[in-house]
């Protein structure tokens, strides 16, 4: 009784946070272009979506400002507003070398906001033009052609140097959105604590870092910068550029972590696994041994929703999974219903969604296990086993698993909570 009345208290002190928080904000925009190489003049048309992951959008979207480097917009359209905003326009740039289109949103709450999508523009050849030039003056020569050429290398160098600025401009800006953003840092922050938590066997912090993760990550920040989008966002930006590599970065930070001690970030630090686990702590009888075949179910979700992010070269995986619903009180019915049916069997089965669902779990236990195959990490939970089976007992996720001389962890499944480690008489 006393864990529901926690729980309750917590609820309540979660939304009333988030009821007298003004103007929570924030938005994801994606730049599509039908092509990244063009000429100097030709004219490409780009689609500008946005998409709200908040509950509240305090900067109307008629205040989105769309910069072109070396270049201009030659015909715009007027936003049309639905579950994405959309925005037609035609452009064409006038130098060659790395342009860019930015779009700013200078968000009272977000702050400063920039997408950006890069094109090479090539130049005109005009060489073929300068032939027939000099061939059809009578006192023609070689040196004004050649002239010609080294002046139009110039040209190019010279104008290249300011897309080298701006390259360094789109660096920094692209680092302070992705990476040095607070919900970036957070997660990182949680994760080296976590790492450090686990390392000391110090298990007992677990609840604080989840429940610091659900607080600020889930209810303030409205869950909208989730590590489970990175694999997603790898096909939905442009391949090999900054914003590729940050994305990169930060799933080999995470992969890494995971190779040496396993699901950290899935156990101790996602607010979407925290909520779920705090909801299984009421008092009722519970679903057990229901993981047999479920517990497989995440990797086909896994295969398929990276199969269609390459395909579409879309974010698929924030469009599957329910919580921004949760921490940002709207949604469309289908993913508030599907937010609620977690919630539901939240109380019988400990972290559905997470065991049987969320395809960067899936991700993260197949590192673990791999980890485990390297021998970076050991399944054993302790030297001396008794067969007592209190591991098993105290297991939530069901991934303890039984040898002829031992009992075993089942490193894909496991959340790293400790509970086994700390019941185990041998470990005492």
């Amino acid at each position: 009784m006393k864990k529901i009345r926690f729980i309750i208290f917590t609820l309540i002190i979660l939304v009333a946070m988030f009821t007298f928080i003004k103007g929570t904000f924030a938005c994801d925009v994606t730049i599509i272009s039908e092509k990244n190489e063009v000429y100097v003049g030709e004219e490409i048309s780009v689609t500008i979506e946005r998409v709200k992951t908040h509950k509240t959008c305090v900067l109307p979207i008629e205040e989105t400002e769309i910069q072109i480097t070396n270049g201009e917009i030659v015909k715009e359209g007027d936003w049309v507003t639905g579950t994405k905003d959309t925005k037609e326009i035609v452009i064409k740039f006038n130098e060659p070398g790395t342009q860019i289109i930015k779009v700013i949103r200078d968000c009272p709450k977000g702050g400063l906001m920039v997408w950006t999508k890069e094109f090479n523009v090539l130049a005109v050849d005009t060489t073929q033009n300068l032939i027939e030039d000099q061939s059809n003056s009578q006192n023609s020569n070689t040196q004004p052609y050649e002239n010609s050429i080294e002046n139009q290398k110039n040209d190019l160098s010279n104008n290249l140097k300011p897309s080298e600025e701006n390259s360094k401009d789109d660096l920094s800006k692209e680092l302070e959105k992705y990476l040095f953003n607070p919900q970036t840092l957070l997660y990182i922050i949680l994760i080296i604590l976590s790492l450090i938590f686990v390392s000391l066997k110090f298990y007992k912090l677990r609840f604080f870092t989840l429940l610091f993760s659900l607080i600020v990550l889930g209810f303030y920040f409205g869950g909208c910068l989730c590590p489970i989008s990175y694999i997603g966002k790898l096909f939905s930006v442009q391949f090999l550029s900054i914003t590729f590599y940050i994305f990169l970065s930060l799933i080999i930070f995470i992969s890494i972590v995971t190779l040496f001690k396993g699901r950290v970030f899935c156990g101790w630090v996602c607010p979407h696994g925290a909520i779920q686990e705090f909801i299984y702590k009421v008092k009722t009888n519970k679903f057990q041994k229901i993981e047999k075949y479920l517990k497989y179910l995440k990797y086909f979700i896994l295969i398929f929703v990276v199969f269609l992010s390459f395909i579409y070269s879309q974010n698929y995986f924030c469009e599957i999974y329910p919580f921004k619903v949760l921490y940002n009180f709207s949604g469309t019915g289908l993913i508030l219903i599907f937010a609620l049916i977690i919630l539901f069997f939240s109380i019988f089965i400990y972290r559905p969604f997470c065991r049987f669902i969320c395809p960067f779990g899936a991700y993260l236990g197949l590192i673990s296990k791999l980890g485990e195959k390297l021998h970076l990490r050991k399944a054993n939970i302790t030297s001396s086993c008794i067969k007592c089976k209190k591991c098993s007992k105290e297991c939530n996720a069901n991934s303890i698993y039984e040898e002829s001389d031992c009992y075993k962890i089942d490193t894909k499944e496991c959340f790293v909570c400790g509970d086994c480690e700390t019941s185990c008489p041998k470990n005492k």
